[in-house]
């Protein structure tokens, strides 16, 4: 499978400049916490939320597909948290990596209930994630990276503005057929590189719990469980493909 290998640094991709303020409370109100929201148009301001220009429905958020018409996101953090309670969490179960941390990191994943070839996958239609800290059950399409400080750590959300979209999504959202399904995941975290031969902690899926190994020397990246989530279905295509 084509796996997705963007790392992003520039925050003006990301469109994560320096909050004077928190997210407007009208988000979770509107959408309640830990969610992902996509829209068409304008990036969501950070100050005032009006639901009407979301297409959203029971933690559904549909969106067109065009190459002239932006898709934005919002995430809305769990009620009473900022990014830095996840980050030190991290930090802490993984400090045997944290010594080699080259960057602090949001860390992005995608999956699709399609495949890259457009064919339906099987399980999606029996266990989609119904709470921010699940994931799909099957491989995901792609994921992405963008870099993460001690001020964005005071942060209560966090946004994907059109040109990141277009930069990292994309690709994946021009083929979808109408009625497809994306489900987007945020986490935090940090890249590091273990020195080849140098004990490394990795994480063993089948004892669900951390182990030391022997380090390849490749880059690594340690992050959180999954803290916010969202669902967007694609409502119509009018990229041509």
């Amino acid at each position: 499978m084509k796996k997705l290998l963007l790392f992003v640094s520039l925050f003006a991709l990301f469109s994560v400049t320096a909050f004077a303020a928190d997210l407007d409370k009208g988000y979770s109100k509107n959408f309640g916490n830990g969610q992902i929201v996509a829209k068409n148009g304008d990036y969501p301001p950070l100050d005032s939320c009006n639901p009407a220009d979301f297409d959203w429905k029971d933690g559904i958020s549909k969106v067109t597909v065009s190459w002239d018409d932006a898709i934005c996101l919002r995430a809305i953090l769990p009620a009473g948290k900022r990014f830095k309670d996840f980050y030190q969490a991290v930090a802490k179960s993984q400090s045997g990596n944290l010594k080699y941390m080259q960057k602090g990191c949001f860390y992005y994943q995608l999956w699709s209930d399609h495949d890259e070839s457009g064919n339906p996958i099987a399980k999606a239609a029996s266990s989609w994630p119904k709470s921010a800290n699940e994931t799909p059950a099957w491989e995901r399409r792609g994921w992405f990276t963008v870099d993460y400080d001690d001020e964005s750590g005071e942060w209560d959300t966090v946004g994907i503005n059109g040109d990141a979209f277009r930069e990292n999504l994309m690709q994946y959202f021009s083929t979808a057929k109408v009625g497809q399904k994306f489900y987007v995941a945020l986490s935090v975290g940090f890249q590091y590189q273990v020195g080849a031969g140098e004990p490394e902690q990795k994480w063993n899926s089948t004892l669900s719990r951390f182990e030391t190994v022997i380090s390849s020397g490749e880059l690594g990246y340690a992050y959180s469980d999954p803290f916010c989530g969202g669902t967007i279905v694609v409502k119509e295509n009018k990229t041509g493909n």
